[in-house]
């Protein structure tokens, strides 16, 4: 789709968002974010743009780097993405620390395909879906610094599992760091799980249909006070946005005009950005949990995995 000029955007995607913070300390008076995310707009190849509040249209992020699924830090000055995986080489995870710079690939990595990495609150650590182990992918937790990985752990190993019959992807830590959600498939079909940042009390809160059909929820997003997980649900009919609420587990669906993937929550809470899918293309949008379509991106190519950067 081609860009076309919206008079909202300034209003709708350039409000000023009251900051979040997960511990005691009191909030920052305000903050503005842009949205980084992936497209396939040029040449069919996945590399990052941002769209930047207020802006009609976006642009490429840092150099345009290749690579997919980004997730910057609380403090806007990273952000982790996967490189695309070739021929000869599987997916591999990099950090932008200088947006004038090329990604750089972290170093101390397990040796085999690894994405969907997200920082820990306090941008200390990362989670991420690892091949190591198992070829369907585990869930592995890391120390950061600098561009090197230490004391990696697999949290959701499992030595008497059919090679690849189990598959754990999607993580993302909770906003006050004690827990991680991801989706799995150990229940049958794909389900958000709810765990401990340490691996233990592992548990779907999803349903959890037993036979295996490829489609299920994954893609959690938390909300900023950890009391609802946004996901998606893939079926027969379609993606979906649908958002669970973790005191009982009630799952409701947002009803949006078309199809919404990859839904990311904004540092407020006031609203999720999402790849919303309308007619052919796949385009991020910035929607309310109530359904309310605030802002819709025109831009070629397939748009995927947003995330909020702080500027």
């Amino acid at each position: 789709m081609q860009a076309t000029p919206n008079p909202l955007l300034p209003l709708l995607l350039g409000l000023v968002l009251a900051g979040c913070n997960s511990g005691g300390d009191p909030p920052p008076a305000s903050a503005s974010y842009d949205l980084v995310f992936d497209s396939t707009a040029s040449e069919g190849i996945q590399r990052l743009y941002v769209w930047r509040a207020g802006a009609a249209a976006a642009e490429p992020f840092g150099r345009g780097d290749a690579g997919a699924n980004p997730d910057a830090r609380k403090d806007g000055r990273a952000v982790l993405l996967q490189a695309n995986p070739d021929i000869n080489q599987p997916s591999g995870l990099m950090l932008l620390s200088d947006f004038n710079q090329p990604a750089v690939l972290l170093s101390g990595r397990t040796g085999a395909g690894e994405r969907q990495a997200h920082w820990s609150p306090d941008g200390q650590r990362i989670v991420f879906n690892g091949q190591r182990d198992d070829g369907a992918g585990d869930i592995f937790v890391a120390d950061i610094d600098g561009y090197t990985l230490s004391n990696i752990k697999n949290l959701t190993p499992c030595p008497g599992c059919v090679e690849g019959s189990v598959a754990e992807v999607t993580p993302t830590w909770s906003p006050d760091g004690q827990h991680i959600a991801y989706a799995s498939d150990a229940g049958g079909e794909l389900a958000i799980w709810v765990m401990d940042a340490d691996g233990g009390n592992a548990h779907p809160v999803t349903p959890v249909d037993d036979v295996i059909s490829g489609w299920g929820f994954h893609s959690p997003s938390w909300s900023p006070d950890g009391s609802r997980i946004a996901c998606q649900r893939s079926t027969d009919s379609g993606t979906h946005l649908y958002i669970v609420n973790l005191a009982n587990h009630a799952l409701h669906r947002v009803d949006l005009p078309g199809q919404a993937a990859y839904p990311a929550w904004s540092p407020d809470g006031s609203r999720l950005a999402v790849s919303l899918k309308v007619d052919t293309d796949w385009d991020i949008a910035v929607v309310t949990p109530e359904g309310q379509v605030l802002a819709r991106l025109a831009h070629p190519g397939r748009d995927f995995h947003a995330t909020w950067l702080k500027r």
